[in-house]
């Protein structure tokens, strides 16, 4: 079977923030170096510019490197006027590849789930929560034809009664629907009708 196809509530609200909601925080510490200056939010999966230390959400920097499409080299996004730094797409690194103290600052923090479960996890596992584990969760049904999302929670019991469910005959073999009529004779007779009529 395949995964369910995964949405995020936050990808799709119209109201759209790259990072975590600072709200969301429950540490009563946090290093306010991991605000993204691009979208005010907690950083979500955060990159460091190479020239000036400053970090953001992934999504966030490339967006704004992808703006300057026009230049090899982008100015720092960061809200802080005195910051004259210009950085190339190779001076942009997810944290821990330039600092393990900083990844594990990061994963120091903890939230709130924003689906609403009750959960709280580290900032650094949030993303695989969100989009694996939340029960709140919206997921498409993988069936092919069937457009139903549900919650997390739901969802699993759908895909197994699913109308669009196809899985294969225990006595023919052949793949049927999971709630169609199946007659394995007449099932194995077309089957062999049509292929001796491909094979003409």
């Amino acid at each position: 079977m395949n995964f369910p196809k995964l949405y995020s509530k936050s990808f799709l609200s119209k109201n759209y923030v790259a990072g975590f909601s600072l709200s969301d925080i429950v540490s009563k510490q946090y290093n306010k170096r991991f605000i993204c200056g691009y979208c005010e939010g907690l950083c979500r999966d955060p990159f460091e510019l190479k020239p000036c230390g400053h970090i953001f959400c992934e999504i966030c920097i490339f967006e704004h490197f992808n703006n300057k499409v026009n230049s090899k080299t982008a100015p720092c996004p960061c809200p802080n006027k005195d910051c004259a730094c210009k950085f190339h797409q190779k001076e942009m690194n997810p944290i821990g590849l330039r600092s393990i103290c900083l990844k594990q600052i990061f994963s120091e923090i903890d939230l709130k789930c924003a689906l609403g479960c009750g959960s709280v996890v580290s900032a650094s596992e949030m993303n695989k929560h969100e989009f694996l584990h939340c029960e709140k969760r919206l997921v498409g049904c993988p069936h092919n034809g069937c457009t139903v999302v549900l919650t997390g929670k739901l969802i699993t019991d759908h895909i197994i009664k699913c109308f669009h469910r196809v899985y294969y005959c225990d006595y023919c073999g052949l793949p049927r629907k999971y709630h169609g009529a199946h007659n394995c004779i007449e099932e194995l007779k077309r089957t062999i009708e049509s292929k001796n009529i491909n094979n003409c």
